[in-house]
């Protein structure tokens, strides 16, 4: 230990000895540490960082319902829970609760919250005690009915009682629904999942109070084991496995399957754990983006590494005589080697530690650049394991990449070096290796570059693709009566009024309302489709289509073409024979080379009721605009009332102009409505291209920063090799070379190495390119003006890094190098 002391001391003398140098090697390095550990930290928090506050989180395990024929995990009915709660014997607890978002009324405006209605066991089964005032209690969840009561968040708390510690105890409304506020939860509980923090609880048996009334004739949502829609987590025993958890409840859905047969046939149950509070059916969709980032970022460390093993190398060859003298005085070559390691050691620890600033910045860097009502809650707080991770990359990187240039600096030839005569023992290895790290950065920042300009042309393409619609002069104003618990009577009324009254707006040229907004993050519902007289064979899936729901006027104030037969009209209302609008991919799928105005289909099932078609459409883009064309139907919301719509306001001039006046018109209908997230559809589809802008701009930047890195280390490479020629360019310019010859010579050199490294690089490029052909949109993985700009690129800033100590090779005066000889 005192040696090591005595060592890590001494490397720090010498990096403070070089401090130019020193600190190249830490910002290139902490540049490449901190996007990895940016990257990790996000993952560490979505999948393995325990719930903040909660009790024991490692005791945690989501229950989900599955179909024992597929692997899926899906919620549960309430009374389903409820059977799973009583009849198990390996939870402590099983919770459950629902996320909706609620309106919340303070004597003021209303404004839009995010809630859950959760089972009174909620917060005993968490561990997490009130920072003010309670929680629930089983009672104010009970068989009964529950307890108008409320559990607020530290945040609503903060911004709308200002902190104030006489809010518990208060009256409020939730949907026009009063209760009273019990407690405050503590400022780090986020919730159970990742992503919106809620900001109310409330007990989940006032859910019929709070939602829309069922329609005439079906069962409420608490007793029909149809309604699946509850999630659930619960807290296993002490020494009580997720497996025998799993087993005993797979049991009791057994038990529930023989007694409903009809709505639990093939039921089964799946358990997870629960870890970073990310739920376990978003996963899948999360780990191909870490993984393609992860790899992304791991690129630039390694070409980051590969720059500071070469500048490394360069150090070493300086210290050569050094070297020699420890060698000649008796000094093991082994304690040499640990030396060199050691000062590498503490440039790499160094750059870790920049690093985890640069991650701390980056990531909220990342975090804001999410749409503002999509806003992401993220607790990537820098605990254990993303320090662990840092030093261990730290560690590693620094070991493996500085272990080369140690072994070579400690093999010198001693008299030549100690006459300072020549270079190393093995120069020519150690030149070979300098070379194969400078090859190597140029491949890798060939494939970052490459990569990133393939998404770059992606989202261009996406730019300039045609949605389908109108994109100019629309707003978009979201509606949800449900907050307000409209009947289906009023609440149809209300959608009739207020289309006239905006209707009628100067401006304003045609009103029409959806359920879903073509590009928004919830575009499309799905369903099973069954075609009148057409049957379908028992193992066979059914065809699917997309669904949305939407008002008279809907395509022509869209902007979208009707191809054949008509538009929904005032008369497709309720006691009519339902009607169903159909897009173009639908018609030839469904009924190819016939005409399909007047054919029939079922929304859901083959037991109907069918719809008939009486229009055909334009075909666009629903989900998103990389989308292929897909089977979509469209009802008439005047025949299957919605209790949330959208107002698609079409406007003569800049829709901006009218956006108070809408809002206010609606408010005017009822005070008590949120509206709040209004917007233009250019904004809204502008929006859409949210994630393939984040990864385009991403890769941007590691590719330049491993452009720039490649730059640097060719740079420094050829920089020292001019230093190590003097005597020989000297040679040559007293035998006459010109100064046109020396910089040939050095360009040669450099552009040698660069034209290796592109070759591989290519080739390296194309395997991975193949990798991203599922996520790039309207390019080729092999396209050429992408690869031929990079190359082109890369060649120029090759050019120049070469360039400039070629220059300076032909300010070198021959007298003064053959008298340094």
């Amino acid at each position: 230990m005192s040696n090591l002391f005595w060592d890590i001391r001494y490397s720090v003398r010498k990096l403070v000895q070089r401090p130019a140098l020193s600190a190249v090697i830490i910002l290139s390095l902490a540049l490449g540490i901190g996007g990895n550990v940016t990257i990790f930290g996000l993952i560490n928090a979505t999948l393995f960082q325990p719930l903040p506050v909660v009790k024991d989180p490692e005791q945690l395990v989501w229950v989900f319902t599955s179909y024992s024929f597929a692997h899926n995990l899906l919620p549960t009915s309430y009374a389903d829970y409820n059977d799973l709660r009583d009849q198990n014997d390996v939870f402590t607890g099983l919770a459950a609760f629902d996320s909706e978002t609620l309106s919340l009324n303070t004597g003021g405006e209303s404004e839009a919250v995010r809630g859950e209605l959760a089972s009174g066991n909620y917060f005993s089964v968490l561990g997490v005690e009130a920072a003010l005032g309670r929680t629930f209690k089983e009672e104010d969840d009970g068989a009964q009915g529950a307890s108008p009561v409320a559990v607020i968040s530290h945040g609503l708390w903060q911004r709308r009682f200002g902190g104030d510690r006489s809010a518990v105890g208060r009256g409020v409304t939730f949907n026009g629904v009063s209760f009273n506020i019990i407690g405050v939860t503590p400022k780090e509980f986020v919730g159970t999942e990742i992503g919106v923090s809620p900001d109310v609880w409330v007990p989940l048996s006032m859910y019929a109070q709070l939602m829309p009334p069922p329609a005439e004739g079906e069962p409420s949502p608490l007793t029909t084991r149809d309604f699946r829609r509850f999630k659930m987590w619960g807290r296993l025993k002490p020494n009580t496995s997720a497996e025998q958890a799993q087993a005993a409840l797979a049991t009791i859905a057994r038990r529930l399957e023989e007694a409903h047969p009809t709505t639990n046939r093939r039921m089964s149950v799946a358990l997870t754990p629960v870890s970073g509070g990310l739920n376990p059916r978003d996963r899948g969709d999360m780990l191909p983006a870490a993984g393609l980032l992860l790899a992304m970022v791991g690129l630039v460390l390694l070409v980051a590494c590969v720059n500071v093993a070469s500048l490394l190398l360069t150090r070493a060859a300086a210290r050569q005589k050094e070297i020699a003298i420890r060698l000649s005085l008796g000094a093991p070559r082994a304690t040499l080697v640990r030396q060199l390691l050691i000062e590498s050691l503490v440039l790499f620890v160094l750059s870790g530690a920049g690093g985890l600033v640069i991650s701390f910045w980056a990531t909220d860097l990342l975090l804001a650049l999410a749409p503002t009502d999509k806003a992401v809650v993220i607790n990537a707080v820098l605990d254990y394991r993303v320090f662990g991770f840092t030093l261990l990359l730290s560690l590693l990187t620094g070991t493996i990449f500085g272990l080369a240039p140690a072994l070579q600096a400690s093999t010198p030839d001693l008299v030549p070096a100690l006459k300072s005569e020549t270079a190393l023992k093995g120069g020519a290895r150690q030149s070979r290796l300098r070379n194969i790290f400078l090859v190597a950065q140029v491949a890798f920042s060939l494939v970052l570059l490459i990569s990133a300009g393939l998404f770059i042309i992606s989202l261009q393409n996406s730019k300039s693709v045609h949605p389908g619609f109108t994109v100019e002069n629309a707003l978009v104003v979201p509606v949800d009566l449900g907050m307000q618990r409209y009947s289906e009577a009023r609440g149809m009324d209300f959608y009739q009024r207020i289309a006239q009254r905006v209707g009628s707006t100067p401006g304003v040229k045609s009103v029409s309302m959806s359920k879903f907004v073509p590009l928004g993050f919830s575009s499309s519902g799905h369903s099973a489709v069954a075609i009148e007289g057409r049957e379908r064979q028992p193992d066979a899936p059914p065809p699917m289509a997309g669904l949305n729901v939407v008002w008279t006027d809907y395509f022509k104030t869209m902007g979208i073409p009707v191809l054949r037969g008509r538009e929904f009209a005032a008369t497709d209302r309720q006691g009519t024979p339902e009607v169903v609008i159909i897009n173009e991919t639908a018609a030839r799928r469904f009924w190819p080379d016939q005409d399909p105005v007047g054919k029939r289909l079922s929304i859901g099932g083959a037991r109907g009721p069918f719809a008939e078609v009486v229009g055909v459409v334009k075909d666009i883009k629903s989900g998103s605009l990389e989308e292929e064309a897909q089977p979509y139907l469209y009802s008439a919301a005047t025949q299957h009332y919605q209790p949330a719509m959208s107002l698609v306001v079409r406007t003569q001039g800049d829709p901006r102009k009218l956006v108070e006046s809408v809002r206010a018109q609606v408010l005017e209908m009822d005070k008590d409505l949120v509206v709040t997230e209004v917007r233009t559809l250019e904004d809204q589809v502008s929006r859409s291209l949210y994630p393939s802008r984040v990864a385009a701009w991403l890769l941007g930047v590691f590719g330049v920063l491993a452009l720039a890195l490649a730059a640097i280390g060719l740079y420094g490479m050829l920089s020292y090799s001019v230093v190590q020629r003097t005597r020989e360019i000297g040679i040559r310019m007293a035998l006459g070379a010109q100064p046109g010859d020396v910089v040939r010579l050095v360009l040669k050199e450099g552009m040698r190495l660069i034209a290796y490294g592109m070759v591989i690089g290519v080739v390296l490029a194309f395997g991975a390119t193949q990798v991203l052909a599922s996520v790039v949109y309207g390019v080729s993985v092999t396209e050429p003006v992408v690869f031929a700009v990079v190359l082109l690129t890369l060649a120029a800033v090759a050019l120049l890094a070469s360039y400039i100590p070629a220059r300076r090779g032909t300010r070198i005066d021959p007298i003064i190098a053959l008298r340094a000889e």
